[in-house]
Formats: C-alpha cells, sequence, structure tokens
C-alpha cells in the first residue's frame, strides 16, 4: 500500500485528490515564493520561473511522495498551478491503480 503525506505531515494511504494539490501548490507558492496566486494563470504570468517550479516538484515529492519523471515534465504538465496538479494526480492514480 501507498501512504501520501498531507500537508500537515501526517501519513494518510488516501491519495490527494485534485483539488488538495491545488491548494498545496498555490499554499506553497504564496507563503514560501511570496507568489500572487492568478487562478487558471500560467506560472510565467505570475512570475514562477524555473527555479521555483523546481522548488514546486521537491515539494510534491516531500510532502506528497509524488515523483514525476522526467518524461512528464513537459511544458503542457508544467504550465499552471491546474496543469502541474492534474500531472502529479495523474502519476498518483498510475502507481496506484
Amino acid at each position: 500500500m501507498v501512504f501520501y503525506r498531507s500537508v500537515l505531515g501526517k501519513l494518510s494511504k488516501n491519495r490527494p485528490s485534485l483539488s488538495e494539490l491545488k491548494r498545496a501548490i498555490e499554499s506553497f507558492l504564496a507563503d514560501n515564493m511570496g507568489v500572487q496566486v492568478e487562478s487558471g494563470a500560467p506560472f510565467a504570468n505570475m512570475g514562477v520561473d524555473s527555479m521555483a517550479i523546481l522548488k514546486i516538484l521537491l515539494f510534491l515529492e516531500k510532502e506528497f511522495g509524488i515523483y514525476l519523471p522526467d518524461s512528464e515534465l513537459t511544458w503542457e504538465n508544467i504550465r499552471s498551478i491546474d496543469s502541474l496538479a492534474a500531472a502529479a494526480r495523474a502519476q498518483v492514480s498510475s502507481i496506484t491503480d
């Protein structure tokens, strides 16, 4: 059985939902990087660069145990909060289904 860490650090056997992943990414950007989050906006429009995206990926791995392989790091998957959360959620589903 695969376990995931919640944003609060508690282990859970429930997979994080898409909305939980979106909220976690939004909170991470606002709290740790001072980003003014704009719903649905591309990362570039929020001033989020490639180094910031790398930090988000490390956050997802640390907090949820979600690792996105290089093959999933496409422009379509890392363009916005929505697309990154969807890619992360798809990765969770592919591991546990």
